[in-house]
C-alpha cells in the first residue's frame, strides 16, 4: 500500500511543520489523528489474519508482540536513551518513558515533559496490548457496537475533562481511542465485504471545512481545546477515515500520483525514526551550531533557514536509522523468531 505510507509521510511533515512553528501552522493534532486511523486499521488487519490462521492466544501474541518489538524498540528506546543525555529534567522519570507511559507521566505531573510527542506513542502501544486481547478473545459480532463505543466515549470524556479543567487528562488512552477506533471500524467494514469509502468526499470535505472553522473561531487554532473540541477531533478521525480507506486501494488521477510519488512514498517509510527523532534534533542542533558565528542561524527555530535544516537532519538521521539499525536488527530477530517457531513446529 505505497499510498497509506505517503499518507505517514504527509502526517509526518505536518506534525514537523506544527513542531517548528507552534500554533502558528497548527495542524500536528490533524496529523496525530491520521497516524492514529491507520493504526488502527492496519494493526486490526494484522490481529485478523493471526485470528483467521487459527493462532491460539499464546502463540498468536508471541507473533504479533515480537514482530512489533522489532518494528517499534530500537528507535523509540534509541531516542530515550539521547533524550535522557539531552535533557536532565528526564532523568527521574526514565521508567515512565521506558514503560510507554508518557501520557500517565504528563497526567500525573499536569504539565508537559520533555520528548512530550511519545505520548501519542505510548497511546498506540497500550492500544496493541488492549485490542489484541479483545480481537482475540471477543466474539466477531460484538465488535463493530465495541467500535462505535469507543468512538463515542472519548470525545465525551474529553469534554468532561476539560470542562472540568482538567486538560491534561487527554492525554490518556481512553480519551484518544476514537482516532484507533474509527480505524479499527474501516478494517471491519472491509471483513464485510463492504468495500466503499468510508464516508463521501463531499461530507469529508464539511468535516474538514468544519473543523477548520472551528479551530479558527471557537478553538484559538488547537482543536483538543474549547467547547467544541471533542466534537472536532472526531470530525478529523472520520475525514482521516476517508482518506484511509481510499488509499488501501490507490487515490486515482493526480491525486493518485501525487500519493505513489517515491520521495513521499519514502517519507512514509521513516515517519516512524522521524517523527522520533524531531524531538531531539533541536537539542542537538543547538550544541552543534548555536556557538560557531555563522552556523547559529542553523539552529534558529521559527525561521524558514532554521525549519528547513531541522528537517534536513532529522530526515538524515531517520533514513541511517532505518538502514543501518532498525532494519538489520530487525532482519537478525525475525531471522532467529521463524527459526524457532519452525524448531517448536
Amino acid at each position: 500500500m505505497p499510498q497509506m505510507d505517503s499518507l505517514r509521510g504527509l502526517a509526518v511533515t505536518a506534525v514537523l511543520v506544527q513542531h517548528a512553528f507552534g500554533n502558528r501552522v497548527p495542524i500536528g493534532t490533524w496529523a496525530v489523528a491520521l497516524f492514529f486511523v491507520i493504526s488502527g486499521y492496519l494493526i486490526s488487519r494484522s490481529i485478523f489474519s493471526l485470528r483467521d490462521a487459527g493462532m491460539r492466544l499464546p502463540q498468536a501474541a508471541l507473533h504479533f508482540f515480537t514482530r512489533r518489538t522489532l518494528r517499534l524498540f530500537p528507535a523509540y528506546y534509541l531516542t530515550v536513551i539521547l533524550g535522557a543525555l539531552l535533557f536532565e529534567k528526564m532523568r527521574p522519570d526514565w521508567l515512565w518513558y521506558a514503560g510507554y507511559a508518557t501520557n500517565f507521566l504528563i497526567d500525573f505531573r499536569q504539565t508537559l515533559v520533555p520528548l512530550t510527542p511519545t505520548w501519542s506513542l505510548a497511546i498506540e502501544e497500550q492500544f496493541y496490548v488492549g485490542w489484541f486481547l479483545l480481537l482475540m478473545l471477543m466474539a466477531s459480532k460484538k465488535l463493530g457496537a465495541l467500535t462505535i463505543f469507543l468512538i463515542v466515549l472519548a470525545p465525551v470524556a474529553r469534554y468532561i475533562l476539560i470542562a472540568g479543567g482538567d486538560p491534561f487528562g487527554t492525554y490518556l488512552p481512553w480519551t484518544n481511542c476514537d482516532a484507533l477506533a474509527v480505524g479499527a471500524l474501516l478494517c471491519l467494514r472491509e471483513r464485510k465485504g463492504i468495500d466503499k469509502a468510508f464516508l463521501s468526499a463531499r461530507i469529508t470535505v464539511f468535516l474538514l471545512l468544519a473543523s477548520v472553522f472551528c479551530a479558527l473561531t471557537a478553538l484559538k487554532w488547537d482543536p483538543l481545546f474549547g467547547p467544541f473540541g471533542a466534537l472536532v477531533s472526531l470530525a478529523i478521525s472520520l475525514a482521516s477515515a476517508f482518506l484511509v480507506s481510499m488509499a488501501r486501494h490507490g487515490f486515482a488521477g493526480t491525486l493518485g500520483g501525487f500519493l505513489e510519488w517515491r520521495p513521499l512514498v519514502y517519507i512514509g517509510k521513516i515517519s516512524y525514526g522521524i517523527y522520533l527523532y524531531d524531538m531531539l534534533t533541536s537539542e542537538i542542533a543547538r550544541l552543534l551550531f548555536s556557538s560557531t558565528p555563522f552556523f547559529w542561524r542553523l539552529a534558529a527555530e521559527g525561521t524558514a533557514i532554521g525549519f528547513v535544516s531541522h528537517c534536513a537532519i532529522t530526515v538524515a538521521f531517520a533514513a541511517m536509522s532505518f538502514r543501518f539499525f532498525e532494519m538489520p536488527l530487525r532482519r537478525l530477530f525475525d531471522h532467529r523468531t521463524r527459526s524457532v517457531a519452525a524448531a517448536g513446529s
